[in-house]
């Protein structure tokens, strides 16, 4: 197996569900404009996001089942029908129903890449560099994908933002058939209906709720609804999974503490940053009085230290314990987030800076690791599993982080008599709540272990 050209293809991969992700904002107006539904726009953003929280789990699972390599493909291949669909779609409700299916394979493709990763690189050291390199595209793509998206609407289609994605995908397929081999056993598997058909119910409920509640209002009947079919369905998922001979989500990844604890960080890290990518360019515009670009450049750092966070990851692993750079990463989360509690109308773009990338930093540090450290103390036989659960906690993890932070906003926003003074007041709050779920991330890197057990004995 030529170990490089199979790790290019997964980064190829990575960085096409990343950019596909991001790259459609930009070209949303130009959609509307085309497809005349103003109304449902929103929908092309929300149906991928709920599609690939439900991809995750379950195509992770039959990646441990049938293979890395045939799920791969089956994925990518959803994902690039799902592409070529929407290019061509001719209806708002196209686009939704083709930006589904694209969701689903996304999340396939996405848990797939990591798991890859996780079964090529066979020890500590070569899995973090690795990963900080799949941290490092994911975090570049998604940057680059609003420009490019941008482009391709100004000097063509919007169409273009999802046809270009077949050759690329084409090209990702081609590196991981040819060059990845596999040996996956005959025995026979009974594969898990019933807890693939509740999870998927209970997820796609209790996503739309975090995410939708705040605007339609919590005691909307719909959102009553769906919470509590969303409760049921996550409480019968959790009594199948109980008694099924090869459930979805194996039991053993809730008992083994690391994979708990790096799902737990996943949760946290990932709400505290959609918290600061949503909020730092409000800032920017409705209290410093800066233009839209110039509150968008307020992220740059975040961005550019996150990626080289991700590669330093690579260097410190040999020197330090993985618990260590971990706890470093959310020491400079506790000093962004700090700083930014102090920050008001008068604060010098700069300063901001400096706390976006010291954020930056922090999850650069961070991130990487968590996957690693999962990688490490789950069994071969369960990796696609832990991979899926975890790509499914991140995505989880922004819908918590919307909602958390709608909430403080609306609370505390609301109780201002002027529009302004409110929006700062909204924001500031929410500074300090993004400083307390610091704290919360520091805390919970206290309790990682330094060197599992599990893990000396997998490498």
């Amino acid at each position: 197996m030529k170990r490089n050209l199979v790790f290019a293809g997964v980064l190829i991969a990575t960085a096409l569900a990343a950019m596909e992700s991001t790259i459609v904002s930009t070209a949303a107006p130009s959609i509307t404009s085309d497809l005349s539904d103003l109304e449902r726009i929103s929908w092309i953003f929300s149906v991928y996001m709920l599609a690939s929280a439900i991809a995750a789990p379950i195509m992770g699972k039959l990646a441990d089942i049938y293979g890395v390599k045939k799920l791969f493909v089956i994925g990518m291949t959803i994902f690039l029908i799902g592409s070529l669909g929407s290019g061509m779609a001719s209806t708002m409700s196209q686009l939704i129903v083709f930006r589904a299916i694209q969701g689903f394979g996304g999340g396939a493709v996405f848990p797939i890449c990591r798991t890859i990763i996780g079964i090529i690189f066979e020890n500590e050291k070569e899995r973090a560099k690795a990963q900080g390199w799949d941290t490092a595209i994911y975090g570049i793509s998604g940057v680059v994908g609003p420009l490019f998206g941008g482009f391709l609407v100004d000097v063509a289609s919007w169409r273009y933002v999802f046809l270009l994605t077949l050759p690329i995908g084409i090209i990702a397929s081609i590196f991981i058939v040819v060059f990845y081999k596999e040996e996956v056993d005959n025995v026979k598997h009974k594969i898990d209906y019933a807890g693939a058909i509740t999870f998927a119910i209970s997820a796609t409920s209790l996503i739309f709720v975090l995410s939708e509640g705040t605007n339609m209002g919590w005691f909307n009947p719909m959102i009553i609804g769906l919470t509590a079919i969303g409760v049921i369905s996550l409480i019968s998922f959790v009594l199948i999974e109980r008694r099924a001979v090869e459930p979805l989500v194996p039991i053993s990844l809730f008992k083994d503490r690391g994979v708990v604890i790096a799902n737990v960080l996943t949760l946290f890290v990932g709400a505290l940053s959609i918290g600061i990518i949503t909020y730092i360019p409000t800032w920017g515009q409705t209290v410093m009085g800066n233009s839209a670009s110039q509150s968008g450049l307020m992220l740059t750092p975040y961005l550019i230290l996150w990626t080289g966070g991700s590669f330093i990851v690579g260097f410190l692993v040999d020197k330090l314990q993985s618990g260590t750079i971990m706890k470093s990463g959310a020491v400079s989360l506790i000093i962004g987030t700090l700083l930014l509690t102090f920050a008001n109308e008068n604060t010098p773009d700069i300063f901001i800076f400096i706390c976006t990338g010291l954020l930056g930093l922090g999850m650069g540090l961070i991130v990487p690791l968590l996957i690693v450290y999962i990688q490490s103390n789950v069994s071969g036989k369960e990796l696609g599993s832990a991979m899926g659960l975890n790509a499914f906690v991140n995505t989880l993890s922004q819908s918590v982080g919307v909602t958390i932070f709608g909430v403080i906003y609306s609370v505390f926003s609301t109780t201002q008599v002027s529009v302004t003074n409110g929006t700062e007041i909204g924001i500031h709050s929410i500074f300090i709540g993004t400083f307390a779920l610091a704290i919360i991330t520091f805390a919970t890197t206290l309790l990682l272990k330094s060197k599992d057990s599990k893990q000396e004995n997998y490498n």
